[in-house]
């Protein structure tokens, strides 16, 4: 299971470099916070947030909890509710956490590889998951310490 998570984590970090052309040599091997390459930072307001009200509405609006969603991502609630905000599903896990992708569970989600650490549900967004280009912001603004 380790090696799957540092699998996905090293994709998500090599990815990020590439894009931004910033991989030192070892970028390859390591993945998370420690030896992840340096990543620019990406605006939450400007462009997580934005992402994530296109296209995660089931956890927007005033009826998100009968959609099924455990949290709002509205705008001005959003970023308390998913950094450094427990995982409802693998209580151990936290949602987002500064600067790793191996311990964040909304990374594993939005890559449906939740169920490699005990897991549950689809991945997310269900029915229209995120592509490449929107998974690599959101692996970039979690490496680059999610700031709000």
């Amino acid at each position: 299971m380790r090696k799957i998570k540092n699998a996905i984590a090293r994709g998500a970090a090599l990815s990020a470099c590439l894009t931004l052309g910033a991989c030192d040599d070892d970028s390859s091997s390591k993945g998370g916070a420690a030896g992840a390459p340096a990543v620019a930072p990406v605006s939450y307001a400007g462009e997580v947030q934005p992402l994530f009200e296109l296209a995660c509405n089931c956890h927007t609006g005033p009826n998100y909890m009968t959609l099924g969603a455990p949290f709002s991502l509205e705008a001005s609630v959003a970023y308390g509710n998913i950094v450094s905000a427990p995982s409802q599903q693998v209580p151990t896990m936290q949602l987002v956490v500064p600067g790793s992708l191996n311990d964040s569970y909304l990374w594993l989600k939005v890559n449906g590889t939740q169920a490699e650490v005990s897991g549950g549900g689809q991945i997310m967004p269900p029915g229209v998951p995120l592509n490449e280009m929107e998974r690599d912001l959101v692996g970039r603004w979690i490496v680059s310490g999610a700031q709000p």
